[in-house]
């Protein structure tokens, strides 16, 4: 014989939609830490692209499909021809500021999210950090 319950879909449908709601919830909040702050707006950060360029600067707006990264600079790096065939090929490296190229762009740029591998934060002491603030005081 089967009997039929009243009211005991009611509170599983009900058990349900809390679940799925607490769900949702966890994971808005853990998405919206994890990409709403990063840093903060005097820090600079390392921003690396899908394409193997990485930009330096300081990062905004990371909560937009199209994050602003402003007050860039990138690496170059040249190869100084050997003088002799007996001395070996070194490397030039250096920190360039965004904005001198052939084409002028602004100093600014909004980057695709979907073209980010990922951001580092950069510590005042690193060595990217030291030029870029060695840069800015020789403009001053």
């Amino acid at each position: 014989m089967e009997q039929e319950v009243k009211g005991g879909g009611r509170s599983v449908k009900f058990i349900v939609l809390i679940v799925v709601l607490v769900g949702v919830a966890v994971f808005v909040s853990m998405w919206k830490n994890g990409t709403e702050t990063f840093g903060s707006s005097d820090s600079y950060q390392a921003v690396f692209l899908t394409n193997g360029n990485t930009y330096f600067g300081k990062l905004s707006r990371m909560n937009s499909q199209y994050p602003i990264l402003s007050d860039i600079y990138y690496i170059n790096v040249t190869q100084i021809q050997p003088r002799s065939k007996d001395d070996q090929s070194q490397q030039a490296i250096s920190l360039v500021k965004f904005g001198g190229e052939i084409h002028g762009p602004v100093d600014k740029m909004a980057i695709n999210r979907d073209q980010i591998l990922f951001i580092e934060d950069l510590r005042s002491d690193s060595k990217v950090v030291q030029g870029i603030m060695a840069q800015n005081n020789l403009v001053k």
